[in-house]
């Protein structure tokens, strides 16, 4: 089985990206592929300059500096959609530095963003303005008090229908 890789990304974008990257594609998946952060280095101009709203990444390699030259890269953008499950990723604090506006989706699941990782989505993406309405943080080594920062501001969030805690180390005092 082959994989598509940093370099292969790198060729794919230069040959094809004229043609590829219109402003009538919507989705793009590239999840379970062996993209790192060069990937995403090389890939985010693109995204930007598309009218890509989901991006499927899950199960890529990207970890943390991917995960923040993707966030700082789409920041503003129209971006709706974004799946990073089990990535490598465990520090989210770019948060603190960007606005995704139109993000109404977003996946971590499986990577270790832990309590900090928690109270960093729970202050930028759940606030009174926000339009996230599915967020899944399963497995993500999240303990009571990540739990709590995300209850104060769901307090306040209007917008959010699901959440996904499951398989995390929240006890009853994270409630």
């Amino acid at each position: 089985r082959r994989y598509i890789t940093d370099k292969m990304l790198a060729n794919m974008f230069g040959i094809f990206g004229s043609v590829i990257w219109t402003s009538s594609m919507i989705k793009l998946t590239f999840g379970g592929n062996s993209i790192g952060s060069e990937g995403i280095r090389i890939m985010t101009p693109f995204l930007r300059a598309s009218g890509v709203r989901r991006l499927w990444m899950s199960g890529s390699p990207i970890g943390s500096e991917g995960f923040r030259l993707l966030i700082n890269g789409l920041e503003g953008g129209n971006l709706a959609y974004l799946r990073l499950g089990d990535c490598g990723i465990e520090d989210v604090s770019c948060l603190d530095d960007c606005d995704i506006p139109n993000l109404t989706q977003l996946t971590l699941e499986s990577n270790a963003i832990g309590n900090e990782g928690a109270m960093c989505v729970a202050n930028n993406l759940l606030g009174s303005s926000s339009k996230l309405n599915r967020l899944c943080l399963k497995s993500c080594g999240i303990g009571d008090e990540g739990a709590q920062a995300l209850s104060a501001r769901l307090s306040t969030n209007t917008s959010l229908k699901h959440l996904d805690l499951l398989a995390n180390k929240i006890s009853i005092d994270g409630m």
